[in-house]
């Protein structure tokens, strides 16, 4: 029964290691249930345990309802507004640590409609260092995602093949192909 599976997600995620943590969020995202929603985000934001953010980024990217990911979901941002999974994922995209922000590129490729790919553009060309690879061909990979879900009006709204011209140029060979 699937209200005995989630609460078997939830005593994992306060009482088991690490990666137990980690995949109880990604399941939980996976399930569904919009009661989730805040813990991971608050997850996703707080600065803790790498694994953790890692888990609750892959939990909203295998979010179904779409809709509840554009809507507050009770958790205030840094300018104490409320914030939703989206604007979290945004944020987690242009955070200091690169595994959680590709993660979080990916999860928004895989979920966000076509008006986050100016932000994702604005990650993709703030971060140009070493590590930031992982990152940039995430963004890329997003942006032909939404691109694919998008009609041909939006495509050139939000200036993707121009985008993706410039990205095939990036010095990282994986990103430019």
């Amino acid at each position: 029964d699937r209200g005995r599976a989630r609460e078997h997600l939830l005593r994992a995620f306060e009482r088991g290691t690490p990666r137990e943590k980690s995949t109880a969020l990604e399941l939980l995202g996976a399930s569904g249930v919009s009661e989730d929603l805040p813990l991971l985000v608050r997850t996703l934001r707080g600065g803790g345990d790498v694994l953790l953010r890692d888990g609750a980024a892959a939990g909203l990217g295998s979010w179904e309802d779409r809709g509840d990911l554009e809507k507050p979901c009770g958790v205030k941002g840094d300018r104490g507004a409320e914030i939703t999974p989206f604007d979290a994922l945004v944020e987690a995209a242009s955070g200091g640590d690169w595994v959680v922000a590709s993660i979080a590129v990916e999860s928004l490729g895989k979920t966000a409609p076509g008006g986050v790919a100016p932000a994702l553009v604005r990650v993709y060309d703030a971060h140009g260092g070493y590590n930031d690879g992982d990152r940039k061909l995430a963004v890329v990979e997003a942006i032909g995602a939404i691109g694919s879900r998008s009609d041909d009006k939006e495509i050139e709204e939000l200036a993707l093949p121009a985008f993706l011209a410039r990205a095939a140029t990036d010095p990282d060979a994986r990103v430019a192909a």
